[in-house]
C-alpha cells in the first residue's frame, strides 16, 4: 500500500487521540474517581511526566468527534508551597534563568525534574547523600530519574525519599490544576 498522506502531531496529541480507544470498563483503565460517572462528550484531559510534562485536552463536537488540543501546560509556573520547595524554586530560577525569575512546573514534575530536585536536596544537607546512589545517579545518564525513583522506592536512599515525595506533590498538584482549569467530565488521565 502506497502513503497518500501523513501527520506528524505532538506527542500528547498522539496520545490524547489514544484514549478514545481505551475501554474504560475493562480494567484497562483504573479509576480513581469514585463513583462520579463519566459525561459522554464532555471535555478530557491528559496530563503526563516524562523528559517534560505534557498536556494536552479534547474537546467533543455536536456530532461526537474529539479534537485533541496540545498544550504547553508544564510552562506553567510552579508553585512552592512551603520553604523547602521555595529554596528549591530559587535553586532552579538560578540555574535555568538567572535573568528572570521563572520555574516552570515541569522544572520539578519530570524526569528531569526529579534530579534537579535531588541536587537542590543534596546540596542544602550533604550530609543525606547517600555515597553509592549518589554515584549512581551521576553516572546514570538519562536514567538519573529512574535510579532515584527505584533508590526511592526501595527506601535505599533517605535522599531520594525526599526527592520523590516533593516531585509527587509537585505532580499532584498540577494534575488538580489541569481538573480546575479543563473541568474534564469527559475524563482525567494521568500517562
Amino acid at each position: 500500500p502506497e502513503l497518500v498522506s501523513c501527520v506528524v502531531v505532538n506527542d500528547f496529541v498522539g496520545l490524547g487521540y489514544g484514549t478514545l480507544t481505551l475501554d474504560n470498563s475493562s480494567g484497562e483503565v483504573e479509576r480513581l474517581a469514585g463513583d462520579r460517572e463519566v459525561m459522554e462528550g464532555g471535555v478530557i484531559c491528559c496530563v503526563g511526566a516524562g523528559t517534560g510534562l505534557g498536556e494536552c485536552f479534547l474537546t467533543c463536537d455536536a456530532g461526537g468527534a474529539y479534537t485533541c488540543h496540545p498544550s504547553e501546560g508544564g510552562h506553567k509556573d510552579y508553585a512552592a508551597r512551603n520553604a523547602t520547595e521555595a529554596g528549591l524554586k530559587n535553586y532552579i530560577v538560578r540555574k535555568y534563568d538567572p535573568a528572570g525569575n521563572r520555574c516552570s512546573i515541569e522544572r520539578v514534575a519530570s524526569g528531569t525534574g526529579i534530579v534537579d530536585v535531588y541536587l537542590y536536596l543534596a546540596g542544602e544537607d550533604p550530609q543525606e547523600v547517600d555515597p553509592t546512589i549518589d554515584q549512581a545517579i551521576k553516572t546514570a545518564g538519562s536514567l538519573q530519574g529512574k535510579v532515584i525513583g527505584t533508590a526511592a522506592k526501595e527506601n535505599a536512599c533517605a535522599l531520594c525519599v525526599k526527592t520523590m515525595d516533593i516531585f509527587a506533590g509537585a505532580y499532584g498538584a498540577e494534575v488538580g490544576n489541569a481538573a480546575v482549569q479543563y473541568i474534564p467530565r469527559g475524563g482525567l488521565y494521568v500517562c
